[in-house]
């Protein structure tokens, strides 16, 4: 019965360290998909890495 016990516990364990560093990959994957459309925006980029076709239509 001890056996199992512990053995529960450190399953308990090594879930909750996964789960903490799934959730801090998910925030660092969350800051630089941020960081990339800022800079892509900012560069007149699309988000495909194209330049954006920016035509002036003037009308007389």
């Amino acid at each position: 019965m001890k056996t199992s016990l512990k053995n529960a516990e450190l399953v308990n364990t090594v879930i909750r360290k996964m789960m903490t560093i799934m959730f801090i990959a998910g925030k660092e994957m969350k800051n630089v998909n941020t960081n990339h459309a800022k800079k892509n925006t900012a560069s007149g980029k699309n988000g495909f890495g194209q330049k954006q076709n920016r035509r002036i239509i003037c009308q007389e």
